[in-house]
């Protein structure tokens, strides 16, 4: 139970100022902890980036994501493993939820489907040196609109805000199995009726 799922935003959509507010009193109560935030959109990501650049300018920041090119995207990677870990935010896309080995202590995940939300919480207490470290999943929007929508089906998105409501908050680590299960028999009912 190296990780806690936080899901008591799903159900009600948050601006990104309240996401740098929820990011910015964190750091005020942790400065300490290393923390990735993952968006849907590269241009969510961007503003979150710059935002923090304004609010917290004595935190270390990195940007990640497919417009960064291969050769910096992976000078970003490196410099984020020789990191202390004291403070530092690194801001992205889905491109971190494969293939890159960085371990953090937080991570924050916009609204996806609970594969890509599962693989998020990979890069979180990769090691297992920490007791233990938390996942937030929250819902971004602009004007209302949330931004998983431009990305991401609703009935995907659904079945993982219907699936993550079943399971009491924070839900431990050794309970993904069981919601990943739930999840999958949801979404293999909901295509057995629409045929």
């Amino acid at each position: 139970n190296r990780i806690e799922l936080f899901h008591d935003l799903i159900n009600t959509t948050i601006c990104m100022d309240q996401l740098v507010e929820i990011i910015c009193s964190d750091i005020r109560s942790e400065p300490d902890m290393k923390r990735l935030v993952i968006l849907n959109t590269i241009k969510s990501s961007l503003e979150l980036f710059e935002k923090l650049q304004q609010n917290i300018p004595n935190v270390d920041l990195i940007y990640l994501s497919s417009n960064v090119i291969p050769k910096q995207r992976l000078e970003r990677i490196n410099k984020i493993k020789k990191h202390s870990g004291k403070g530092l935010i690194i801001v992205s896309t889905q491109v971190v939820e494969a293939g890159v080995d960085i371990d953090v202590d937080v991570v924050y995940r916009d609204l996806a489907p609970l594969d890509s939300i599962i693989q998020a919480s990979g890069r979180c207490n990769r090691n297992s040196v920490k007791t233990r470290s938390k996942v937030l999943v929250f819902q971004l929007a602009k004007d209302n609109k949330p931004y998983w929508k431009y990305i991401y089906d609703q009935t995907l998105v659904y079945g993982t805000i219907k699936v993550l409501s079943e399971f009491r908050n924070p839900i431990p680590k050794s309970e993904f199995f069981f919601m990943s299960n739930e999840y999958y028999h949801h979404l293999h009912m909901v295509a057995t009726q629409d045929r």
